[in-house]
């Protein structure tokens, strides 16, 4: 199971990696991967800073 890849995104999408073998359209869809990742991870972050400004309320 841990060689499954998540979904939508491709082994030749890697960050980090060299990206002069993709194509335009590649580079189109790695783009867009990349902004979905940051809109979930941003997502999170406001849960878990407001799930933090309760505990501290809390425990204040």
């Amino acid at each position: 199971m841990e060689d499954e890849e998540k979904p939508g995104l491709k082994k030749s999408q890697a960050i980090g990696q060299n990206l002069d073998n993709l194509s335009i359209d590649e580079l189109r869809d790695f783009v867009n991967n990349l902004r979905n990742e940051i809109t979930r991870v941003e997502l999170l972050i406001k849960e878990k800073t407001k799930a933090k400004t309760l505990a501290d309320k809390f425990f204040k």
